[in-house]
């Protein structure tokens, strides 16, 4: 499994502080999500590649597509109101359904919707090309 630091070096497995900046490597990310995880049955996490109000991204390969790339969009919104996530899943969702019928060179292809149960807690994610 490659190990990838924050600023996305690729290093060998075993290591455990990055060859090019010295960075110490960590596996575990947040909500239990870590590189060399597979998601979905098909899913392996490379790194995240980042994180904002409404949820992280990560770096991943294909495993059902010769380890093709890819990213994982994880919805995890910030907001504490249950009216407020409700609303923010919807739009998330409806996002998906919109790329889904999108065809242009500068949007990443829609690959698929899915749920998966970690540690108790059900995730949603969005899969486009990378």
């Amino acid at each position: 499994m490659t190990l990838y630091c924050t600023q996305g070096h690729e290093n060998i497995p075993g290591s455990r502080f990055c060859m090019l900046c010295g960075e110490q490597l960590t596996l575990a990310m947040a909500n239990g999500i870590y590189p060399g995880q597979i998601l979905g049955d098909r899913y392996l996490i490379s790194r995240q590649l980042a994180q904002g109000g409404f949820g992280r991204t990560y770096l991943a390969e294909d495993t059902n597509r010769f380890n093709e790339l890819c990213v994982l969009k994880e919805f995890a919104p910030q907001a504490q109101s249950n009216t407020i996530l409700k609303k923010a899943e919807e739009l998330f969702e409806r996002e998906a359904g919109v790329l889904y019928k999108l065809e242009h060179p500068q949007i990443p292809r829609f690959r698929e919707l899915f749920r998966v149960n970690l540690n108790g807690k059900v995730h949603l994610f969005l899969v486009q090309d990378y």
